[in-house]
C-alpha cells in the first residue's frame, strides 16, 4: 500500500469514484437515447458528444470494476488497464475534434454536409489511436517479466515502474491535444470579438443615416450564419468589410431592419463563448487534478497525496457527466421541447 493511504482510505476514495462512474453512465445514456430517438438534438456538435458517449461508456464501465487491482495477471486487471488506457484518452481526441470542426467552419466555411464527411477519419484518429498503445502494453514484458500493466493504487493501469509511458503515451499527447483545443478557441473567440467591434463601428457611424441609405452598408460588411451546433460561424468578405465601411461614409444604402446583423453576431457570440468555456472549464476540471497526482508521484517517488488522489478519483471518471452537461446546454431549446411533446 502507497504511503499515506490506508486500506479505509483506498476503499473511500474507491467508492468516490464508482459513484462519478455512475454519474457519467447516466450521462451517457441521456445523450445516446436523446440523440437516437429525438431529430431536434441532431446538431453537428452534439454527433461528436453522440460519438464520443461510446468511448465514455467504455471509460466509465471500467472504473467500475473491483478487486482487480491486487491481481496483476488476471484478465480483469488488464481488462481495465487497456479500457482505462484507450477509452479516456479518447474522450480528449473527440473534443480536439469538436474545436477543429469549429476552426474549418469559422475560417473556412465548412458547412453540416462538409463536417459529416469528416466523421469517418475522426474516428479512425479518436478511437483507433489511442487504442494502439493501449492493446500493445497487454503483450509486453521488460527484462523482468514484470508486465507494463498493473496495481495503480486505485486502478489498474501502467505500473509507476514505467512510469515514463504515462508521460509519453497518455499525459503527454493529452496536454497537447487540450493546449491544441484552447488555442483554437482562443482565435477563434478573439476574431468574434474582433468582427463584433466592425460591426459596431459601422452601426455608431451611420446612426443619423436613413435607413434607405444604411440596406446596402449592413449587408455588405459581414455575413454570420449560425450553424446548427451553435458555436460556429461564417464571416466573409474580410476585404470586402473594410470596403463597406468605406461605403458607409459615402452614404450608401444599409438594410432596413440594421440591428439584426449585430443581434444576430451578438447571439452567435454569445453561442459560441459559452460553449467554449464549458470545455474549457471541464478539461481543467478534468484533468488537473489527475496530472498533478501524478506529477507529484513522479516528482516525490514512494509519497502520496490523499487530496490529489480524491480529486483525481472523484473528476477523472465524470468525462461523460460533464459532456451530458455541455450536450444538455447547447441543446437545451431541444431539451424543453422534449420534455413538452416526447420524442419526434
Amino acid at each position: 500500500m502507497a504511503d499515506g493511504l490506508t486500506p479505509e482510505l483506498v476503499t473511500t476514495i474507491t467508492h468516490v469514484q464508482q459513484a462519478s462512474a455512475i454519474l457519467s453512465l447516466i450521462g451517457c445514456a441521456f445523450i445516446i437515447s436523446t440523440f437516437s430517438l429525438c431529430k431536434a438534438f441532431h446538431k453537428p456538435i452534439n454527433r461528436m458528444v453522440f460519438f464520443a458517449s461510446f468511448a465514455n461508456v467504455f471509460a466509465s464501465s471500467s472504473y467500475l470494476l473491483v478487486g482487480v487491482v491486487d491481481m496483476p495477471d488476471s484478465f480483469g486487471c488488464q481488462f481495465q488497464a487497456a479500457m482505462l488506457q484507450a477509452f479516456v484518452a479518447s474522450d480528449v481526441f473527440w473534443t480536439t475534434a469538436m474545436a477543429v470542426n469549429v476552426y474549418l467552419t469559422f475560417y473556412h466555411r465548412f458547412d453540416a454536409e462538409r463536417l459529416r464527411r469528416l466523421d469517418v477519419p475522426y474516428f479512425l484518429v479518436c478511437y483507433l489511436v489511442p487504442m494502439i498503445p493501449a492493446i500493445t502494453y497487454i503483450f509486453v514484458r521488460n527484462e523482468q517479466g514484470h508486465r507494463i500493466y498493473g496495481s495503480a493504487i486505485l486502478w489498474c493501469w501502467i505500473t509507476p515502474e514505467f512510469g515514463y509511458l504515462r508521460i509519453a503515451t497518455f499525459y503527454g499527447p493529452i496536454w497537447a491535444l487540450i493546449l491544441i483545443t484552447l488555442a483554437i478557441y482562443v482565435r477563434s473567440g478573439a476574431t468574434i470579438y474582433k468582427k463584433r467591434r466592425q460591426l459596431m463601428k459601422v452601426q455608431d457611424s451611420n446612426a443619423n443615416m436613413s435607413s434607405n441609405n444604411m440596406a446596402n452598408t449592413v449587408s455588405k460588411t459581414t455575413e454570420v450564419t449560425v450553424t446548427h451546433d451553435g458555436v460556429g460561424f461564417d464571416m466573409v468578405g474580410h476585404e470586402a468589410s473594410a470596403k463597406s465601411m468605406s461605403s458607409a461614409e459615402k452614404g450608401q444604402r444599409a438594410p432596413k431592419k440594421p440591428r439584426q446583423g449585430t443581434r444576430a453576431v451578438n447571439r452567435a457570440a454569445w453561442q459560441y463563448t459559452r460553449c467554449a468555456l464549458l470545455f474549457f472549464i471541464v478539461i481543467l476540471i478534468t484533468w488537473i487534478p489527475s496530472s498533478a497526482n501524478r506529477l507529484y508521484s513522479m516528482v516525490n517517488p514512494g509519497e502520496t497525496s490523499v487530496v490529489l488522489h480524491f480529486m483525481g478519483a472523484a473528476v477523472l471518471p465524470l468525462q461523460g457527466f460533464w459532456n451530458a452537461i455541455i450536450y444538455g446546454v447547447t441543446s437545451w431549446s431541444a431539451c424543453k421541447s422534449l420534455l413538452k411533446r416526447g420524442p419526434a
